[in-house]
């Protein structure tokens, strides 16, 4: 007899549960389309077809092919539809007769209203945040802990930048932890050692996973804040000061940074990702942080109170979803559990910036990778959000509806409408124009005018390529290989 582990049933009927969702909703709509198509009207009076329906008919072929398949009828003083029409024919006369009857389609889509209002009122409040100035008086003992794993090209620079940062030398740790590079990162920890004089590294002879490289970390630091940086992000002057200048607030328990992209004229790949990134924080993280509610606190830059942090750290070090461990997307792990209680904020002045991937499939990998993450904590954060702040909670339940419908609602609009009924997209193409324009105003608004351009490439790069990953990630959310670059999770 084969015996089946309780996880792999758990994730058969959660595939089976997304697949009837998805299924459902492409489903629905067409069948609605098809049992309207066949209550064409049958027949009109004679003076009604002729001065309601044939008179208001602009184009003249379309007037002439319904003058063809309904019959005038002397004797009932009627005009009659001819019978055995295919449902190609039902599907061209409903597309002629929609605008005149009260079944027409030209009202704007409750879709379209949603994505009009939700990115409104997110790039309106947005411009109100406003970051706190730095009190150079307050300086708590920060830890900085890096993870790495062969970034030998980078690890020295990363480790240099955090001691160019401004921040009190006896008020700061660079802690290290060098999770089974092969290559020579190693050397470049050490060398970085002997320059500065507050690096503390701790060596893995097997690589662990970036999860318990950060929990080894915070068992090593001596901090009251606690800074998790990626080891390819280099911190800009003053972002230390400036970022735990949030934790004046006792309830903050931590704080997004405010990240840039380090190679962003290599090619347009990245120049989409600049964009990308800065709105991310710049739009969707200033909304949240008035709201003291920022969903994730992104890996490359971020920081965190450290007792708040110790009372989370066994939980998240052993979350599971669906019955496997969660390996990956251990920043969005982390903040969810922390903001199920606790305040999040977002430093838009303190800055850093990072390496992105420069290739399709290497910003694939990572896109799902991210994904991933996004779907199991959305999943989490639904929980509890509406106890939140109504606003910032509304948003957040729209944006995953929106996110995971998203793909289904482009196929349906741009493939099953089109061929089963003969509708273009026209409600779906004036939703992306409108984000477009509203994206491009706020870069003029937020005086970023180069990143005007690269909104246009990225929304167009975003509904067809990036959404179609969405789906994918879901359906392969138990994916062990997230990032964890064969881990020895033992």
């Amino acid at each position: 007899m084969i015996k089946i582990k309780k996880q792999d049933l758990y994730y058969f009927i959660f595939i089976c549960i997304i697949s009837l969702i998805y299924l459902s909703y492409l489903i629905v709509t067409p069948i609605i389309g098809i049992y309207r198509y066949k209550n064409i009207p049958k027949e009109y009076k004679i003076n009604i077809f002729e001065e309601k329906i044939i008179s208001r008919i602009t184009n003249k072929n379309q007037k002439k092919y319904i003058q063809k398949i309904y019959k005038k009828d002397p004797l009932s003083n009627k005009y009659i539809l001819l019978n055995g029409l295919t449902l190609k024919d039902k599907q061209k006369t409903r597309h002629i007769l929609k605008n005149i009857h009260s079944y027409n389609t030209n009202s704007v889509s409750f879709f379209l209203i949603i994505i009009v209002i939700l990115y409104l009122i997110r790039y309106i409040i947005s411009l109100f945040y406003r970051d706190i100035k730095p009190d150079k008086n307050f300086t708590p003992m920060v830890s900085i802990i890096i993870p790495v794993k062969n970034e030998e090209k980078f690890i020295y620079k990363t480790i240099k930048k955090c001691c160019e940062t401004g921040y009190p030398p006896d008020k700061l740790e660079i802690i290290v932890i060098n999770d089974g590079s092969t290559d020579n990162t190693k050397n470049e920890i050490e060398k970085a050692i002997f320059d500065f004089n507050n690096v503390i590294t701790y060596n893995y002879k097997m690589n662990k996973g970036k999860r318990i490289a950060i929990t080894k970390g915070c068992e090593i630091a001596k901090g009251e804040v606690y800074v998790m940086l990626d080891s390819d992000t280099f911190l800009k002057e003053g972002s230390i000061l400036q970022i735990v200048q949030h934790f004046k607030d006792k309830e903050i328990a931590a704080v997004s940074g405010h990240t840039l992209v380090y190679n962003l004229k290599e090619n347009l790949l990245t120049k989409i990702q600049g964009f990308k990134y800065y709105i991310s924080y710049r739009l969707f993280k200033s909304f949240e942080s008035i709201f003291r509610t920022v969903t994730c606190c992104p890996g490359c830059f971020s920081a965190y109170r450290a007792n708040k942090l110790k009372k989370v750290l066994n939980e998240w070090h052993s979350k599971t979803f669906l019955g496997y461990k969660c390996i990956a997307g251990e920043d969005r792990s982390l903040t969810t559990l922390l903001l199920k209680n606790n305040k999040i904020a977002y430093s838009n002045n303190a800055l850093a910036s990072t390496i992105v991937p420069t290739d399709l499939k290497s910003l694939s990998i990572q896109q799902m990778r991210w994904m991933r993450s996004w779907f199991r904590e959305s999943l989490y954060v639904s929980k509890y959000m509406w106890k939140k702040n109504p606003l910032p909670a509304l948003c957040f339940y729209i944006t995953l509806l929106i996110s995971f419908f998203g793909p289904m609602t482009l196929l349906r609009e741009f493939f099953i409408m089109p061929i089963l009924f003969l509708l273009l997209p026209i409600r779906y193409i004036i939703g992306l124009i409108f984000i477009i324009v509203i994206q491009l105003l706020y870069c003029l608004i937020t005086k970023m005018i180069k990143f005007s351009i690269y909104g246009i490439f990225f929304s167009i790069f975003y509904f067809f390529f990036i959404i179609w990953l969405i789906p994918i990630s879901i359906f392969t959310i138990t994916n062990g290989n997230w990032g964890s670059r064969g881990a020895n999770f033992k």
